[in-house]
This record gives C-alpha cells, sequence and structure tokens, in this order.
C-alpha cells in the first residue's frame, strides 16, 4: 500500500511540474465575459442594423469588431482587413486577428465567423425563387 501511495504522490507532483502557470492577462480577459456583457455586446451589434455585404453598416461593424479587439489588446498591426469583391460589384472585407503563442507559435487555433447578416425578406425571396426554379424544372 506504501509503494502504491508513493507512486500516486510522486506521479501527481509530477504532473504538476508540467501544468500551466497562472497568467492575470486571460484571468482578466475571463473577468470581461457575463451575462451582461455578452448582452450589451449583442445589443449594440444590433443596433447598427441589417449588415449585408458592402453596405455602410457592414463597415460600421467591421469597425465596431476592429474596435473592440484593440480594446482586448491586440495591435493594430495584429488586424488585417482582407478587401474582396462579392459577386461582380459588391466590395467588402474580411477581418484577420492574429495572435502568435508564446509556447507553441507554430500552432494555429482558427476561429471564424460572419459579422454581415441578410434579413428575413431576402431569404424568404431567395428561398420562392429556388423553389419555384426547381419546381419548374
Amino acid at each position: 500500500m506504501k509503494k502504491i501511495t508513493t507512486l500516486l504522490l510522486l506521479s501527481l507532483a509530477t504532473y504538476s511540474f508540467k501544468a500551466q502557470s497562472f497568467i492575470q492577462a486571460y484571468q482578466n480577459r475571463a473577468n470581461m465575459v457575463s451575462q451582461t456583457n455578452i448582452t450589451t455586446m449583442l445589443q449594440e451589434f444590433e443596433s447598427m442594423g441589417v449588415k449585408t455585404t458592402g453596405s455602410a453598416a457592414n463597415t460600421t461593424a467591421l469597425n465596431w469588431l476592429k474596435a473592440k479587439y484593440q480594446s482586448y489588446g491586440y495591435s493594430a498591426g495584429q488586424i488585417v482587413e482582407d478587401p474582396f469583391t462579392f459577386g461582380s460589384n459588391i466590395n467588402s472585407k474580411n477581418l484577420i486577428v492574429t495572435k502568435t503563442g508564446t509556447v507553441y507559435p507554430n500552432t494555429y487555433v482558427i476561429i471564424c465567423g460572419h459579422y454581415d447578416t441578410v434579413n428575413e425578406f431576402w431569404c424568404k425571396r431567395q428561398w420562392k425563387r429556388n423553389f419555384n426554379y426547381f419546381r419548374s424544372s
């Protein structure tokens, strides 16, 4: 029994040496997350209106997101706008935010999402067009 207890304690001690150390900056970011903050940010985002690709509201949302990332400590050099053309004449931008790791700089985590929106009317209109197209085929 002593051997098992000793082995278990030695294993736990060895494991604790490999554990991550506490980083206050991460704790500060985690402390910023609350139901109130999430609701507030969603309401701010919603107040920008329908953010169709290439619209003024879409550009407003892009600038809002950039400001949010900068408020979280990202520098302007870590935030890149990647322009693209949608269809034949709609110009917009993707936002690329890069944070190089200190322990694993060659390991990548990709988080992506859309900040443009499509209103319900547009979705219904597209659905009807597609439905009528397939129904007549």
